[in-house]
């Protein structure tokens, strides 16, 4: 049955929608954009069939009878969306509302922006637009609350000895190379900061690192005496966790998401790759090190100041949606 949509009498506070494939990524950042400003009324999932996954996000028309809606909604106030099939999405959305939702399209669409009434792009990706909204890194739910929980819900990683040095590894990427002899570098890196400071070393990996990287890594983490998750053979996946407990947190360079959220705790945060990033992650490594939220392997394990940019932007989209008229 499709979902019949109506025009519902305006809240004090915008209904809310999100909208994202299945990439973790994705959601993750809607999510928290959407939590920012109240939170997310409902989520689509979106699994577009061809042609429509193809020629997203152009091919329109249709596509909104491809939208698992819910039943007996009215349309949303508020439509955010993250991802090439998103933008497919909130045009869709937004014609079947004849322009009354507000949609708001986190990273670049690859088409017009004018097509959106926001575009929230980091600043590397060089999108400039009368309704784009900068950033310096991605979208992320890091806040005291969030850390709060994530501390309680592993209360071991709490306990591990200090100076605790969490480690997350990405993967292959052609602005930032990683490969077993980048591993086995951040191997001599970290014992040598084991030895100068001793403490505690948790090593994660990520969805993006490679399966036959997985041996080294565990040896790596044996050699060192540190935890190691890799994936669900090791447990519950303790990222959240070890994010919140961490007194300083190393990433490889090739995962902005990750880097984001390292940077949002307030601790010390090390940037790991064997040469500088080049691209539009050497342009989010330089964004990094000019508001100083990036630290040497020679600088102690420090509280830092946190980048926390989705508070701010959902301010800042709330008050474009009221000025629309729409809000």
């Amino acid at each position: 049955m499709r979902a019949t949509l109506r025009f519902m009498d305006r809240p004090s506070s915008p209904r809310i929608w999100t909208l994202t494939d299945e990439r973790a990524g994705n959601f993750h950042q809607a999510d928290a954009l959407a939590a920012a400003m109240g939170g997310a009324a409902h989520h689509v999932r979106l699994r577009f069939p061809a042609p429509w996954r193809w020629t997203s996000p152009r091919g329109v028309p249709g596509a909104l009878a491809r939208l698992p809606l819910p039943e007996e909604a009215g349309w949303p106030d508020i439509a955010i969306g993250c991802g090439r099939q998103s933008a497919l999405a909130l045009r869709a959305l937004k014609r079947g509302a004849n322009g009354s939702v507000f949609t708001v399209q986190i990273l670049d669409p690859r088409i017009d922006p004018a097509e959106f009434d926001v575009v929230i792009t980091p600043a590397h990706d060089a999108l400039r637009g009368g309704n784009v909204l900068s950033t310096i890194g991605a979208l992320n739910a890091v806040n005291a609350a969030w850390l709060h929980t994530a501390r309680q819900s592993m209360p071991l990683i709490a306990q591990l000895d200090r100076p605790l040095t969490s480690v997350m590894i990405g993967g292959p990427h052609r602005d930032a190379p990683l490969d077993p002899d980048s591993i086995a570098a951040l191997a001599e890196k970290l014992r040598a900061l084991r030895r100068r400071e001793g403490g505690s070393i948790l090593l994660c990996g990520s969805r993006r690192t490679p399966a036959p990287w997985q041996p080294q890594l565990r040896a790596l983490g044996q050699s060192l005496d540190a935890r190691v998750w890799i994936d669900a053979r090791d447990g519950a996946n303790p990222y959240r966790a070890a994010l919140a407990c961490s007194d300083r947190i190393v990433v490889t360079a090739d995962s902005v998401n990750m880097l984001s959220e390292a940077c949002a705790v307030g601790v010390s945060v090390v940037s790991f790759a064997l040469a500088p990033p080049q691209g539009k992650l050497g342009l989010f490594d330089a964004a990094l090190r000019q508001r100083q939220l990036l630290s040497d392997w020679s600088d102690p394990a420090a509280p830092r100041p946190g980048l926390n940019e989705t508070a701010e932007t959902a301010q800042r989209v709330l008050q474009l949606w009221r000025d629309s008229g729409r809000g």
